[in-house]
């Protein structure tokens, strides 16, 4: 046969999600700069749980299709911005989550140095608001890996500097779905996401570059070696089924 039936790719919900809200966007019923409807009522609207658009969301950040303001929504900033978003959604191999990690290593580092010196007050406030709220998530038992995103990238905005921050954004689904890897294969790690963060932000606030750079180089390490963790328990569990 010259022509063969092409398989059917598989979605992930907040991939589909994500191409409802393109679809919707690209309307131009809403121009950029202003916002969308409010996370609850797309939610409504699409039938979708909140965490499933919210990761649709950042999904669209990343692309660079919306911008989310955090305490004020999520607007339109380039309805034809243009991104493989079906690699954003991509179960990452341990080799890819190690290029994460390096790419973070050397963005965010950076960009925390740049912290330092340039945070606001209402940035500071912002980033002990969102530690609060990731202390009774903890307490909760419930996951923390938006939470801890939304710090970073609140964290990463402190900075100052676009196109670092763009950069860093592009890495957002990354951390997301780096983040769930190690909640689901060491979950005794959430219990530590406080203190961990809490002393990235005690760094930035001292407002010493030096200090901020080394307390995210070894935030970032520490995920480094959660994934090795990772991978030699998913080598385990393949050594026991192959005998």
């Amino acid at each position: 046969m010259d022509h063969l039936l092409k398989p059917i790719e598989k979605q992930t919900l907040a991939q589909t999600v994500m191409d409802r809200l393109i679809e919707y966007i690209r309307t131009g019923e809403i121009p950029p700069g202003k916002a969308l409807p409010s996370q609850h009522e797309l939610a409504d609207q699409l039938a979708v749980s909140r965490p499933v658009l919210r990761e649709a969301m950042q999904g669209l950040a990343s692309m660079g299709v919306v911008e989310i303001r955090p305490g004020s929504g999520c607007y339109v900033r380039d309805p034809h911005a243009s991104m493989d978003h079906e690699a954003l959604f991509d179960i990452y191999s341990h080799e890819g989550a190690i290029e994460v990690l390096d790419a973070r290593l050397a963005i965010e580092v950076e960009l925390a140095a740049k912290a330092a010196t340039r945070v606001t007050e209402a940035e500071i406030v912002e980033m002990n608001e969102i530690l609060d709220r990731l202390k009774r998530t903890i307490a909760r038992g419930r996951p923390t890996v938006h939470l801890t995103s939304d710090f970073h990238q609140a964290l990463a905005r402190a900075g100052h500097n676009q196109p670092l921050y763009r950069m860093a954004q592009l890495l957002t689904h990354a951390r997301v779905v780096q983040g769930m890897r190690v909640e689901n294969a060491l979950p005794d790690v959430a219990a530590a996401e406080y203190e961990s963060h809490k002393v990235l932000l005690d760094a930035v606030v001292s407002r010493d570059p030096a200090e901020a750079r080394a307390a995210m180089r070894e935030h970032i390490e520490k995920a480094h070696g959660c994934e090795e963790q990772i991978n030699a328990l998913q080598f385990q569990i393949r050594a026991a089924r192959s005998t």
